[in-house]
């Protein structure tokens, strides 16, 4: 989805600016959105306007994708992009759901009745969660 999303924005620039851009995305903390850039801010010398009002002019572009429910400008000219649900939903479904497939996990649990201390006890849970995961 990162990816995805790291494209599409990088087209819009190129679509309103005509210039190629490497754009990134990052994760803000979760009252700001799912991923934000500072695309304005690398453009604003380029473009040679304010980077709060190349945001503008990106977030209303961007606005129209069907995969962001939220586009904001936050400070200078950061975007701060919010997916909707249904976005999230095709994310979760389209990601490896098995990262591990076709390798060897040793995982090791034992019975944490007969140690006198806690740390298998607390370990054994884990072990086994992995365990089931791998399966």
């Amino acid at each position: 989805m990162k990816q995805e999303l790291e494209q599409v924005v990088a087209g819009v620039v190129k679509e309103l600016f005509e210039i190629d851009v490497a754009t990134e995305l990052t994760r803000p903390e979760a009252q700001h959105g799912d991923y934000a850039t500072n695309v304005a801010l690398q453009l604003s010398k380029q473009v040679g306007k304010n980077p709060r009002e190349v945001g503008e002019v990106l977030a209303e572009k961007l606005r129209t994708d069907s995969r962001l429910a939220l586009v904001d400008i936050a400070g200078p000219g950061f975007l701060n992009l919010r997916l909707t649900d249904a976005a999230l939903r095709g994310a979760l479904h389209a990601a490896s759901a098995r990262p591990l497939q076709g390798q060897v996990v040793v995982t090791e649990y034992s019975d944490p009745v007969s140690y006198t201390h806690s740390e298998p006890t607390r370990r054994t849970p884990i072990s086994y969660a992995v365990f089931c995961l791998k399966k």
